[in-house]
């Protein structure tokens, strides 16, 4: 195999091997697969809409800062966040097996990496091994942090949608999207703004710090948890307020605690 492939693929692999293997029920494999194949087709129509909007919303088109945050908001975030939460909610948000908020976090990482992948194996394959070796530092893990936040808040709709709790639920879905492409848009607003307009660029290798630290604490915490969004057999369960494991009884097992929520 080129050398190049692999050092393009390698992280891929590395991280969802590592946020697969955290869940302690694991998903499906031909669902995490058919999720991330789908997340890697799915490029090719965001390229074709970034295309489409860098006539209007480019960042050599900015003049100040306030114009290069909303180019890369609009014109790259928005667009590559958007299809891969699609992919998602079209094959996994209403599917059985997403009963675990861990879950959207597999399904939306495995998404996310998909879609990193073509566009790693592109940049590998013309930057060559050093632009390979910092995508593999920068770039490939924050697609995953982005889904990361993406992936919580899904598991968190999903529990209001079996609650049949409407309002709720849509504040999740919104926040599912709308976290993720912000945090994608900070996250190229300051490589850009390095570029164009000589921003510090420790600005940047610190948030990115920030990014990749709080995100390793939610996947810690939550697939620990293993908090339930609905039993097997369909029937209505309950939610720790202390430790947020789930059941189907009024007293937690896990931790003690009596007051909880449906």
């Amino acid at each position: 195999m080129n050398i190049l492939i692999l050092v393009a693929i390698i992280p891929i692999i590395v991280i969802v091997n590592y946020i697969y293997t955290k869940d302690k029920n694991a998903e499906p494999k031909s669902l995490v697969k058919k999720v991330f194949w789908l997340g890697f087709a799915m490029a090719f129509p965001a390229v074709f809409f970034e295309f489409l909007l860098d006539k209007n919303y480019s960042v050599e088109l900015s003049h100040d800062l306030l114009g290069c945050f909303c180019a890369v908001y609009i014109g790259v975030a928005l667009v590559e966040e958007f299809v891969k939460w699609i992919v998602v909610m079209l094959n996994c948000y209403k599917n059985e097996e997403f009963d675990e908020v861990y879950d959207g976090i597999v399904y939306s990482v495995y998404a996310s990496l998909g879609f990193a992948c073509i566009e790693n194996l592109l940049y590998v394959s013309q930057g060559g091994i050093g632009t390979g070796l910092i995508r593999a530092i920068l770039s490939v893990p924050s697609h995953a942090c982005f889904s990361v936040f993406m992936g919580y808040f899904l598991g968190k709709a999903k529990i209001f949608r079996n609650e049949k709790n409407k309002l709720e639920e849509i504040k999740y879905l919104l926040l599912s999207l709308l976290a993720p492409t912000f945090i994608h848009t900070i996250f190229d607003f300051l490589l850009f703004a390095n570029g164009y307009f000589a921003f510090p660029i420790y600005v940047f290798y610190l948030f990115v710090g920030i990014q990749y630290i709080i995100c390793f604490i939610i996947v810690k915490r939550i697939s620990k948890r293993s908090e339930k969004i609905v039993l097997r057999n369909g029937n209505e369960i309950h939610y720790c307020g202390n430790c947020g494991s789930g059941c189907d009884t009024t007293y937690c097992t896990k931790c003690g605690y009596q007051n909880r929520n449906k």
